[in-house]
């Protein structure tokens, strides 16, 4: 935590009465609340991107399996055409 927001942080717990060992577990409580808060965030953020990145991975896959269908049907239409131609 930065000076300034414990510094702020002890503003408001003052302005709210808190004094001595009050003003300590209030500093301390509102510490890791702040903590867990930094920390869910970058977990949903860390999600997001995983995500992200699966959808892309995905994608990926989708446009190699159109690519690779496309190849086979113009591979079989080729084989199609030399039996034609063989068989005129």
């Amino acid at each position: 935590m930065a000076a300034e927001e414990l510094k702020a942080l002890v503003d408001i717990a003052t302005s709210l009465g808190y004094t001595g060992d009050e003003l300590k577990q209030f500093i301390s409580e509102e510490r890791m609340r702040m903590d867990r808060e930094k920390e869910e965030r970058e977990k949903a953020v860390k999600e997001e991107k995983e995500r992200v990145e699966k959808e892309k991975e995905k994608e990926r896959e989708r446009e190699f399996e159109f690519e690779k269908m496309k190849l086979e049907e113009a591979q079989k239409e080729r084989e199609s055409c030399k039996r034609r131609k063989k068989t005129s």
